[in-house]
């Protein structure tokens, strides 16, 4: 039985995104945002509420049960990373504080699973994903193509939270697309003032720190390299992602990359636009089919654009 508190806390992430509608028609809605709006959905769909995840996993666990087979749907755990921007995941001080550069970093994720990631007899493979079941595809932007098995448990517990298999594939992969194009101006944003000058502010702060470290990704594969083998995270490892982590919040980083992505990648966005406020809805409707699954109605609020 789900607790209420439980329960609550899930609506309250899933209630955070800011996810956007308008009530015009589609064809004219998108015409009316402007590529800052494109992108600020964009994010919010490489953010997705934490509640789908446990959604999708208790529907799984309610098909194998039906089969007569144990599952057990692990509790829910605050995801204490950073949110993903266009430039990437930056690093949080509370989750440098905890776990460093991540090298013990299972527990850190937002939704635990059940028992699916454990050695499966053949009859719990059978239940979750039939071997040769047929695929369901689907094409992406820029040619690229996705496939998921239509048949199983897996498949019908993604039936159950986003509507098809179809849309669980389009907003799973879809926004990592759009991205990957808007990247593609990466090293141009990289010269721009804007970034430039929060570089700068990030080595400034590191070096006040006592680091000679100029760039988030150069401390990265710094921690990497000192402190990946550990099992445990040092001391050492932790001071060093703590300044890190703070250095990137102060200098804002990855907020200024994003920023000029935007402007770079505007052509992008507009073309993606329709694209980006499709999977938004698909999302929103996959909310409220979770919060169903949960026992409590979700209601997401309208921000206008």
């Amino acid at each position: 039985m789900l607790s209420m508190a439980f329960v609550a806390a899930l609506i309250a992430g899933a209630c955070t995104e800011h996810l956007r509608r308008t009530v015009e028609r589609p064809a004219a809605r998108v015409q009316r945002i402007s590529p800052v709006a494109i992108a600020q959905r964009l994010v919010s769909l490489l953010n997705p509420p934490a509640i789908l995840g446990w959604a999708e996993e208790a529907a799984v666990a309610a098909c194998v049960r039906r089969r007569g087979l144990p599952y057990d749907v692990g509790p829910y755990v605050p995801d204490i990373r950073a949110p993903v921007t266009l430039a990437g995941r930056p690093l949080s001080v509370r989750y440098a504080r905890r776990f460093g550069y991540g090298s013990s970093a299972a527990v850190a994720r937002g939704v635990k699973q059940g028992t699916r990631g454990e050695s499966l007899g053949a009859e719990m493979r059978r239940a979750l994903e039939p071997a040769g079941a047929p695929r369901v595809r689907v094409r992406l932007p820029g040619g690229y193509v996705a496939s998921a098995a239509r048949h199983g448990c897996i498949a019908e517990a993604r039936r159950t939270v986003y509507g098809s298999v179809r849309d669980f594939l389009l907003v799973t992969y879809g926004p990592q697309i759009v991205r990957l194009r808007l990247l593609a101006h990466l090293e141009e944003a990289l010269q721009t003032p804007r970034v430039r000058q929060a570089a700068a502010d990030y080595a400034a702060c590191m070096a006040r720190a006592g680091y000679r470290i100029r760039t988030p990704r150069a401390a990265s594969r710094i921690g990497a390299r000192r402190f990946g083998g550990d099992p445990d995270v040092s001391p050492a490892e932790r001071r060093l992602a703590v300044a890190d982590a703070t250095c990137q919040e102060h200098s804002q980083v990855y907020g200024a990359i994003s920023l000029a992505l935007t402007d770079l990648g505007e052509d992008v966005l507009v073309r993606r636009g329709p694209f980006v406020e499709r999977l938004v809805e698909v999302v929103r409707a996959a909310v409220s089919r979770a919060g169903r699954i949960a026992g409590w109605p979700v209601v997401l609020r309208r921000v206008p654009p």
